[in-house]
């Protein structure tokens, strides 16, 4: 009698013991096929650079000038009396374009959220500033979302050796009427989770004329 208990205990363990493995098995090809598909989502997704919207330049707004003449004597002394002092302090919103295109592999027709983007900002191949954005959400296959990003930096620190007039030129050629982000580009390395687990793509240079991922 003792010995039959013992079989039936050890066929319990071992009916547990095998449970347990075949769980613990497709619990990780399931974790592998979900990396994997976060991968390939994170891989196909795309991003541009769209508009530039409200800039100003030392609290001077020329979203509506298209030339240095246009701006006001008054505002002339003041952009003149900043950079002066070395400062040139100017603020926008860079407007920035993310599509889920229709291409295989992934998770079709469902929503990507990003956990967070690194990113770098250059004017004309120059370093400025950089940022971290979290939590976006670029919708499902064939959708475009825009993400504005407000910028802020002082133009002084990064733009040097330029007269007034040049640093005014290069601020229209951004952000005045006929201004576009051409001279802007991203460099980021967006982040995506699996069950907590960051995966991070490598570095991607976004820019205005072409989706690049």
């Amino acid at each position: 009698m003792k010995f039959n208990l013992q079989f039936f205990r050890m066929k319990a363990v071992l009916r547990t013991f095998v449970l347990l493995t075949a769980l613990g098995t497709f619990a990780t090809m399931n974790f592998g096929c979900t990396a994997v598909d976060t991968l390939t989502n994170l891989k196909r997704l795309q991003f541009k650079l769209g508009s530039v919207n409200n800039f100003n330049a030392a609290g001077v707004n020329i979203a509506n000038l298209s030339s240095f003449s246009q701006i006001g004597i008054l505002d002339i002394a003041n952009l003149t009396s900043n950079i002066t002092q070395g400062r040139l302090p100017v603020g926008f919103t860079l407007n920035l374009l993310a599509k889920n295109p229709n291409t295989a592999g992934g998770s079709a027709n469902s929503s990507s959220l990003l956990s967070r983007m690194e990113w770098n900002l250059y004017i004309d191949d120059t370093p400025t500033i950089n940022g971290v954005m979290n939590n976006i959400t670029v919708p499902g296959v064939g959708q475009e979302t825009t993400i504005p990003m407000a910028i802020s930096m002082d133009l002084l620190q990064y733009i040097k050796g330029q007269g007034i007039e040049n640093l005014v030129n290069l601020a229209l050629a951004i952000g005045g009427r006929n201004g576009s982000s051409s001279r802007l580009s991203l460099r980021a390395r967006p982040t995506m989770e699996v069950f907590g687990i960051p995966i991070t793509s490598p570095e991607i240079t976004i820019v205005s004329h072409t989706f690049s991922n």
